[in-house]
């Protein structure tokens, strides 16, 4: 994951036994590991990564149990309880994430929606921020809602 302005990486390696590690780079330099997988860049010095917990014993997985906010030195800004795993998350605000399969704005505090648009069409539709907007391409049509 890149932040904004290009400066900084996060990119995860996973292990069978641990989870998720985080190594954070800047210019290419490492910086700091931090535990969990990179879910984004809120800006250029906050990342949002994904709190692992190990379950099954027989067949060992890991399931996302909340997020941390770090800051681009590794240092833990906040916890969150989202859980989204998605991909190219991207953040109206530095306090909100968009949840492009279920159209929706979250909190980042409290995990709570704060703005819901209609689920795009199937086959899945995924919306983008645009400013103020959301939008998705809908057969022919490009779907654009304030939020």
């Amino acid at each position: 994951m890149l932040s904004p302005d290009g400066t900084l990486i996060g990119g995860a390696a996973a292990s069978k036994t641990t989870g998720y590690e985080t190594q954070i780079y800047k210019n290419g330099t490492l910086v700091a590991a931090v535990p969990g997988l990179e879910e984004g860049w809120i800006n250029d010095d906050e990342m949002l990564v994904c709190d692992y917990e190990l379950i099954g014993v027989t067949d060992p997985s890991f399931e996302c149990v909340g997020s941390t906010i770090y800051s681009a030195t590794g240092e833990t800004i906040a916890n969150s309880p989202i859980t989204l795993l998605g991909e190219n998350l991207q953040f109206p605000t530095a306090g909100t994430v968009y949840d492009q399969t279920g159209n929706a704005i979250a909190s980042l505090t409290t995990g709570n929606p704060i703005w819901q648009g209609s689920k795009p069409p199937d086959p899945p539709a995924y919306g983008v921020v645009c400013g103020p907007y959301i939008c998705y391409v809908s057969g022919h049509q490009l779907v654009i809602y304030p939020y």
